[in-house]
């Protein structure tokens, strides 16, 4: 009998696990998916297993215990948003482990904290379906190089991460160039650089917003995209190359990164003197440009060959012109090879102002009437109501009305107090009247004579009285 019920126990033993493991699809292969449902990964659960690759974990999983995938031969797991708790010591022994998590969570902070695991972004189907869109280069285990496009879509929002989840870095030289079909792009914060030429004739491209991660434009990079008319540059670029806006021919509107005209040592220009020297506005389309408050120092050659530049808006903060550590010898100017006659709006008083007269530019004071752009936009909660307010009503006064006696001592207000006065109303002023004078109203029996004698004595002793209820 004993050996019977060991034999039964092994066959449900067995059972359990062949459950557990046909639920736990792929683990034969390398990938193990764990069962839905699942919340903790208890102490040492994969301790020293050779047999599995990758592992992913349900969106219902809190807790990784002690040691739960230690010396295992584990080199991807997708750690989802629901952990709240990973032992310090749960992929001890690990080789380098890619995880996929989501930015800012237990997981993310936890693998950021381990030098044997790499983050990788857990992308949303939304994110997935974008990413797949483009093609990438690796640059590291931490960064990529977007390279092209191969959908089909005018509006693009370029993916912060690739396909595998790596953070995107850069936009690779001619990425887009060529490309006739986009019209607007916006490039997340993620993004460093953007190299030469990357829209270069991307001729339908109208408008380019830039988040605040850019700090390096190579090139050429726009360079005749000639329906382009709006740009936002990430405030801290502090590295453009030349001729970027060549050709932008519908371009007539810049406002100036912040990178570029705030430190002494940064430069408009990169190519140096013996090669190729020119500024990122050289040749292009744009008339006016403004330079950001907080702006401190505009160097010499900033606009060099900007010959379209007609009106240049500086704020008050800044305070240095025409310096260049790297070239002290040079006396250009930040306007150099500009033959047009250009117009310096700022502030009186200004460094803007000394400098303007220094140089024989004409100078608009901008202090009585600050102009921040020559177009503004105004923000939505700015801008004038179009709803006509309602003229604001007086609280009425009570209305006067003088009543009139006929020859006969009735008054002659009877039909239009009939008119002005609800027969509800009426009726309840004859109730009162009757409940107060009690067998003597009673005893008229026309209801019309019955309202003569109530308004004659309501009446009466008042010629002139209030209408109230």
């Amino acid at each position: 009998m004993s050996k019977d019920r060991h034999i039964r126990a092994i066959i449900v033993v067995l059972y359990i696990c062949i459950t557990i493991f046909i639920d736990c699809t792929g683990y034969a292969t390398g990938t193990l998916t764990l069962p839905s449902k699942l919340k903790t990964i208890e102490e040492e659960a994969f301790y020293g297993d050779k047999s599995i690759g990758s592992v992913v974990l349900p969106n219902t999983i809190k807790k990784i215990g002690d040691r739960a995938f230690a010396n295992s031969s584990l080199t991807e797991i997708t750690l989802p948003s629901s952990i709240t708790s990973i032992s310090d010591s749960a992929f001890d022994g690990c080789k380098k482990v890619i995880a996929y998590t989501i930015e800012n969570s237990t997981a993310y902070n936890f693998v950021e904290a381990h030098s044997n695991m790499i983050n990788r972004r857990l992308l949303s189907d939304t994110e997935r379906k974008n990413a797949a869109l483009y093609t990438y280069s690796i640059i590291d285990a931490n960064a990529c190089s977007l390279t092209g496009y191969v959908g089909t879509a005018s509006k693009l929002t370029i993916p912060a991460y690739s396909i595998e989840g790596i953070k995107v870095t850069k936009i690779a030289d001619k990425a887009f160039e060529g490309n006739t079909v986009i019209s607007s792009v916006t490039i997340p914060e993620t993004v460093e650089s953007i190299d030469e030429y990357a829209f270069h004739n991307c001729s339908s491209l109208k408008s380019v917003d830039m988040k605040d991660g850019v700090t390096s434009i190579g090139r050429r990079v726009f360079e005749n995209c000639t329906s382009l008319v709006d740009i936002h540059l990430s405030n801290k670029i502090n590295h453009m190359h030349e001729y970027v806006f060549l050709g932008c021919s519908k371009l007539k509107t810049l406002t100036y990164p912040l990178g570029m005209v705030t430190k002494p040592s940064d430069r408009a220009w990169t190519q140096g003197w013996g090669y190729d020297h020119a500024s990122a506005l050289s040749k292009s389309s744009v008339e006016t440009l403004i330079i950001p408050d907080g702006a401190t120092a505009i160097m010499k050659d900033a606009f060099f060959d900007a010959t379209s530049l007609k009106n240049v808006y500086i704020p008050a903060s800044v305070t240095s012109f025409d310096q260049d550590p790297g070239n002290p010898g040079v006396t250009h100017t930040a306007f150099q090879n500009i033959t047009k006659i250009i117009t310096i709006y700022g502030v009186k008083g200004s460094t803007s102002e000394t400098y303007a007269k220094a140089k024989g530019i004409a100078f608009v004071d901008q202090s009585a009437t600050p102009t921040v752009s020559p177009t503004p936009t105004i923000p939505p909660t700015l801008k004038p109501s179009t709803v006509t307010p309602k003229p604001a009503t007086a609280t009425p006064s009570p209305v006067v009305y003088t009543i009139k006696y006929n020859a006969n001592g009735l008054p002659a207000a009877s039909q239009l107090l009939r008119h002005m006065l609800p027969e509800a109303h009426i009726q309840r002023m004859q109730m009162r009247r009757c409940m107060l004078y009690g067998r003597k109203f009673l005893s008229i029996r026309s209801p019309i004579m019955r309202m003569a004698a109530a308004e004659r004595l309501l009446l009466k002793p008042k010629p002139r009285m209030w209408l109230s209820f």
